[in-house]
């Protein structure tokens, strides 16, 4: 499946993976959840969200949420246990990259994390295992919410697209 320029680009100004220690642990069931921790950063600073992941900080678990509003991407850092709103970083959309975030991208952004809540939810039940890492991409001019959800041993990747409500899987590691 093609990547996006918006989810290529994210990866490479970030450079964060969720390592897979940290999505494998039975720690993660200890947690407040991607969907909580996303409606915690929207409440910080609403707007869309373009990438949402579980991450080791420092032997911490935290959520790093990525939060696009008026042409800037703000980071939301939410510690994953106690739901605590530890940092919101502000990164303007400047020369290079403001290409790759046209307005049109950027308002599709905001329209579909209305739902990404919901979305969370449903490929949680569904595959009964909870979600370490969500971004917005896109494909054939279609968006989609991609999921990587830990199930016990082993991550699953699945998919859902924003304009049907379908989710289906992709590969299991």
């Amino acid at each position: 499946m093609a990547r996006s320029i918006l989810a290529v680009t994210l990866a490479v100004a970030n450079a964060i993976a969720v390592p897979a220690a940290v999505a494998q642990t039975p720690q993660t069931t200890q947690t407040i959840g991607m969907a909580r921790a996303v409606a915690i950063a929207q409440e910080a600073r609403p707007g869309g969200i373009l990438e949402a992941e579980l991450d080791s900080d420092l032997g911490a678990l935290v959520y790093e949420i990525e939060i696009v509003s008026d042409g800037t991407i703000h980071e939301a850092v939410i510690d994953a246990r106690s739901g605590e709103l530890i940092e919101l970083e502000e990164h303007t959309i400047e020369a290079t990259w403001l290409g790759w975030f046209d307005e049109e991208r950027l308002a599709a952004a905001k329209q579909a994390s209305g739902t990404v809540q919901d979305a969370i939810a449903q490929a949680e039940a569904m595959f009964g295992g909870q979600v370490v890492e969500l971004s917005l991409e896109e494909d054939n001019d279609r968006l989609f919410w991609e999921f990587e959800i830990a199930t016990g041993d082993r991550e699953l990747e699945a998919y859902m697209n924003i304009q049907t409500g379908e989710i289906f899987a992709g590969e299991i590691d």
